[in-house]
């Protein structure tokens, strides 16, 4: 029984260093000598995002639907939120993924490419907080996930720093 809470917490912790250092220093979150390793820990990283963003835009709904007087018709939006976010959001780092496999510079051939991009645009969610600024969000969060990209492509070797940039913001 002891377990369970201490993988809860070995993973929590896992995930806010990760924030941290995406913010910090992006490049140190990427280990060249094992991309798959850094795959599976931006995947965990990724979901974890995905999960918390959504089940607080669920809650403020909810919220919502409480103060107005409207919970019957609000609740059903915030668990469609809760479970259809995260899906959407899987697929969407999957599209992201290829696209940066496929277009961006390739330091690294097979599948450690393919760990790469998972990886890049995977760290790229801890902009995800930012996003929910009015105006500003959107264009300061694109900016920062697509350094987090760069990072990860330059540190194993991109030769073109500037189609990195490119395929991170597309």
């Amino acid at each position: 029984m002891t377990d369970v809470p201490s993988s809860f917490a070995t993973h929590f912790a896992s995930v806010v260093s990760a924030f941290v250092t995406a913010w910090q220093d992006p490049a140190q979150l990427f280990v060249a000598e094992d991309l798959a390793a850094t795959r599976q820990r931006a995947t965990r990283f990724a979901l974890t995002m995905f999960v918390l963003s959504y089940g607080a835009a669920a809650f403020g709904v909810c919220l919502i639907g409480q103060f107005t007087g409207q919970l019957s018709v609000f609740a059903p939006i915030a668990l469609i939120l809760l479970f259809t976010g995260p899906l959407l959001s899987i697929g969407l780092l999957a599209m992201e993924s290829a696209l940066v496999r496929l277009l961006g510079p390739h330091p690294v051939a097979g599948q450690p490419a393919w760990d790469l991009a998972i990886s890049g645009v995977g760290f790229a969610q801890a902009t995800l907080p930012i996003l929910i600024l009015p105006v500003v969000g959107l264009p300061l969060g694109l900016l920062l996930g697509a350094r987090i990209i760069v990072s990860g492509l330059k540190k194993l070797g991109a030769s073109s720093g500037e189609r990195a940039w490119l395929v991170a913001l597309v």
